[in-house]
Parts: C-alpha cells; sequence; structure tokens
C-alpha cells in the first residue's frame, strides 16, 4: 500500500493524470459541441481512436531508453528530412503540402510534428557534445554555425509546404534550447 501512496505523489503520475483530465473534458466538450450536427458521435469516436493510438505510441516510446533516441538522432533526422522533402510532391491540402493523407483523406499525418521531436534531440545532442570539451573561438564558430545548418534545414522545409506555424515553433523552441544552454 505504500508503494501505491508513492506513486501517486510523484510527479509523472500528476501529469498523467492531468493528461487524462484534458482529455476527458475534451471529450465531453467535443460530445457536447458536435451533437447537434453529429448524432452518431463520429467525431468523438475518431477523437477516441486517435486517443488509444496516441496512447499506445506513447507505451511504445516511453519503453525505449532515452539514450538510444540521442545515440540514433541523426538516423532520426534523415528520415525527418526525407519526409519533409516527400511530403512537397503531395496534393496540396488548404493550399498547403504539409500532410501524406491515407484512405482517401480519412488518416492524415503530418511529418513535420513528428519533426518537432526529432529537432528538439538533435538540438539538445549537438549542444551537449558542445560543451563536451573546449575549442577555440574558430572551431566553436564553425561548430555552431553548421549546428545552424543541420537545423535551418527542416525550418526551411517547413517553410517550404508553406507552415509559417510549425516554423516558428520550431526557431522558437531551438532559440530557448540555445538560451538555456547558456550562449553568451
Amino acid at each position: 500500500m505504500m508503494n501505491f501512496w508513492k506513486i501517486v505523489k510523484s510527479k509523472e503520475f500528476r501529469i498523467i493524470a492531468l493528461i487524462v483530465a484534458i482529455l476527458i473534458i475534451g471529450m465531453i466538450g467535443l460530445a457536447s459541441a458536435s451533437h447537434s450536427t453529429d448524432p452518431n458521435f463520429s467525431n468523438v469516436k475518431k477523437q477516441s481512436i486517435a486517443i488509444v493510438i496516441g496512447a499506445i505510441a506513447l507505451i511504445a516510446v516511453m519503453s525505449i531508453d532515452y539514450e538510444l533516441y540521442l545515440k540514433y538522432w541523426y538516423v532520426f533526422y534523415g528520415v525527418c528530412l526525407i519526409m519533409l522533402v516527400l511530403v512537397l510532391f503531395t496534393e496540396p491540402k488548404g493550399n498547403a503540402r504539409s500532410w501524406f493523407q491515407f484512405f482517401n483523406g480519412r488518416i492524415a499525418f503530418q511529418p513535420s510534428e513528428i519533426s518537432k521531436i526529432v529537432l528538439i534531440l538533435a538540438t539538445a545532442k549537438l549542444l551537449t557534445s558542445l560543451k563536451k570539451r573546449s575549442y577555440s573561438t574558430k572551431e566553436y564558430l564553425l561548430r555552431i554555425m553548421g549546428i545552424g545548418v543541420i537545423l535551418g534545414v527542416p525550418i526551411l522545409l517547413i517553410l517550404k509546404q508553406p507552415d509559417f506555424g510549425t516554423g516558428m515553433v520550431f526557431v522558437a523552441a531551438v532559440l530557448a534550447m540555445v538560451f538555456v544552454w547558456g550562449i553568451d
């Protein structure tokens, strides 16, 4: 019984409980907002399926040691670049080429959402590697410029779609990480 209360008091449990509460409130709001136009609750059913798929993906991702993600960041980065290039050749949806669509558009996938996570991992890995040893000013600037190129390519590909909102989220995330990292 003591172990149960330890789990309940943990920060992780509180975060998960908060997410579940937000999901429940969102589902209630979606059901009440769409009841008059959608008596079969098809939007609620679709959202429920998305929540289940997301929960399965969460468990799968959490079960892998995060060091593995950092070790192979360049593989994830490469896959994201390939997806960001391929999405430029898809059918436009709302004047943007941001989505891979499957099953006649019933399921859509936006590679820039995965790229957000990969870019944060890549930024963390690259900035951490800069702190591990001291460099001359010239080497330091060259490495910073290299990091800028590595991070700039996916941002430019996203802006090409055009998806300016996601592009600005990328820029804000990178700037926040560089600021926390301690750039002079």
